[in-house]
Parts: C-alpha cells; sequence; structure tokens
C-alpha cells in the first residue's frame, strides 16, 4: 500500500472537523506502530468507528505490563511510548492537534516518565517516541489508510502490517 495519505474530509458523519477519520486512524496506527516496535506488548486489533458525531479508536493488545519500582526500564518505555504514540502521532500526521487532546493519555505519560526518571533514566518518553514513529512512517500511514477503508484491522493482516516495524 502506498504511504502517502489518502486522506478523507469529514462529510455527514461528523459533526467536528477536529476529530476526523483520519486522525483516528493515525492516533490509532501510531499506538500499533510503537507497541510493535518495543516488542513487549502484542497488538490483536485495531479498530476506528464514529461515536456522538465523532471519529474515535482502539487499539486491543495484550496486557500491558505494570510500572513500578520492580519493572525494567525496556517494559517502562513500551508502555509509556505506547500510552504517548496517539498524541505524539498525530502531531506528526493529523495537525494541528486540538489543546487538551488526548489528556488522558499525556497524563498516564507523564506518571511512567516520573517511574524512569527515578530509575535513572536520561532519555525523553516524548522524543523516544517521536523517533519511533518518524523511523516508521510508511507503516504508520499504511495501517492508517488501512483503517480509511475498513475501520477494522486484525489477525494476519495486522501482523503483516506490522511485521516490517522497527
Amino acid at each position: 500500500m502506498n504511504a502517502t495519505s489518502i486522506k478523507q474530509k469529514n462529510n455527514d458523519d461528523s459533526n467536528d472537523q477536529t476529530y476526523t477519520r483520519w486522525r483516528a486512524a493515525v492516533h490509532e496506527a501510531s499506538h500499533a506502530i510503537c507497541h510493535a516496535a518495543n516488542g513487549v506488548i502484542r497488538v490483536k486489533h485495531v479498530h476506528v468507528f464514529l461515536e456522538n458525531g465523532c471519529w474515535v479508536g482502539f487499539t486491543s493488545t495484550e496486557l500491558q505490563p505494570a510500572v513500578n519500582h520492580y519493572s525494567t526500564i525496556k517494559n517502562d518505555l513500551a508502555v509509556g511510548s505506547g500510552h504517548l504514540a496517539g498524541h505524539v502521532g498525530e502531531g506528526l500526521h493529523a495537525n494541528p492537534v486540538p489543546e487538551l487532546h488526548n489528556i488522558d493519555e499525556i497524563i498516564a505519560s507523564i506518571f511512567i516518565s516520573i517511574t524512569l526518571s527515578k530509575k535513572s533514566y536520561n532519555g525523553n518518553l516524548d522524543d523516544y517516541t517521536r523517533k519511533i514513529l518518524r523511523r516508521n512512517k510508511a507503516p504508520l500511514l499504511a495501517l492508517a489508510n488501512a483503517l480509511l477503508i475498513k475501520s477494522k484491522v486484525e489477525g494476519i493482516e495486522l501482523s503483516e502490517m506490522l511485521s516490517g516495524v522497527r
């Protein structure tokens, strides 16, 4: 599939130009890409749908590991970047990102960043996430485009789309 956007404008299917299907597709594809790149949390399916006039989505994963004093930095980065990925992906491919949009995911990633700093991790979770998404731009846009066409990607199709993620 071509890695360029086939952005779809809202027609009668949404009341708000902010919460477009493209934004939801990029957001959810970004979660899936980060999980695949980290190799810690397996993605089961990625889904976008219309709810109350706004396009939203869901990325289903296996149970995510806990983030605490005993968890590894690798697991903490996987969980943290997984939370932050949707917001960062929107910033890269669905600008502008509305103020306070994705606030729940941002707050979760802040708590994980604090845990990482207590473990002497000197990196920045936002930079870490951004690097993964930039490195995997082609599969991210391919998955987002697939979500524009069929709303839900799962099983072998999803595995194949995520197989080239690094």
